[in-house]
């Protein structure tokens, strides 16, 4: 009867090393999934103005602004904020307003922002081109609060006009709007919404922060937070999915929208 060679002592037979590489293989990867937290999703997605708010008005309206007349005047009840966007195919302005509360004890209201453009035939003239307008007969949402901030996001020296509406909730809903100029008048390029959503401007970019959660996570503490960069590429805004990374080590800056 034949036995089989047995490996000389100190080696070892190469199925034993395969296994007990495979083994090491598998800890590594379960230790850098520990370190890193849930694996983060490759690729690029464009954003689209699907979800956004801000349409045409239903009926033309122009209001005529005089040359040394500031744009608060556009404020119908003289609160709020207003600003001019030096954007591509002219300067545009918008304003920001606030309604009454929906209810006592909440601060959730109904905002309206406008976007103007000159107008081409009324001297001195703004046209409204862009209105926080519900479709299909919808009430307009409500919101905790509601910021617009200008960027060169473009690279072309011209500014972008970004808003951004926060809902009222433990969830702090962030929806953000990206508003271009154009030859034809203002347009929205692209609609995001964020849960828990921060968003920051930096000179040509935007960087955003999103939770993570692990299954038992409870909502105020995800494990993870992922940092994501929005971009101007080829006439779109693209996000891009960042690194990912536990939350106690992330320096999570004030948002500026919202």
């Amino acid at each position: 009867m034949r036995h089989g060679r047995r490996p000389a002592v100190g080696t070892l037979s190469k199925q034993h090393s395969r296994t007990r590489l495979a083994l090491a293989l598998a800890v590594a990867l379960v230790g850098l999934a520990a370190l890193t937290g849930p694996a983060a999703a490759s690729g690029d997605t464009q954003l689209h103005p699907n979800g956004t708010l801000l349409h045409p008005p239903h009926e033309p309206r122009t209001v005529t602004l005089a040359s040394a007349g500031g744009c608060q005047t556009l404020l119908s009840a003289e609160t709020g904020d207003c600003g001019v966007v030096h954007a591509t195919g002219g300067d545009l302005i918008f304003t920001v307003e606030a309604g009454p509360p929906a209810q006592d004890g909440l601060v959730s209201r109904p905002w309206t922002v406008t976007i103007y453009r000159a107008s081409p035939s009324v001297p001195n003239g703004w046209l409204v081109a862009l209105v926080t307008n519900p479709q299909h007969g919808d009430p307009l949402p409500l919101s905790a609060n509601v910021t617009a901030k200008t960027a060169d996001l473009t690279g072309d020296g011209y500014q972008t006009l970004l808003v951004g509406y926060r809902a009222e909730g433990t969830g702090e809903i962030l929806d953000m709007d990206i508003v271009v100029g154009t030859a034809t008048g203002p347009r929205v390029a692209g609609h995001r919404e964020f849960y828990k959503g921060v968003v920051q401007i930096l000179p040509g970019r935007l960087v955003t922060y999103a939770p993570i959660y692990r299954a038992r996570d409870g909502n105020c503490c995800p494990s993870f937070t992922e940092q994501d960069e929005i971009r101007y590429r080829t006439r779109s805004f693209v996000l891009s999915t960042g690194p990912r990374a536990p939350t106690t080590r992330v320096n999570i800056p004030p948002g500026d929208l919202g």
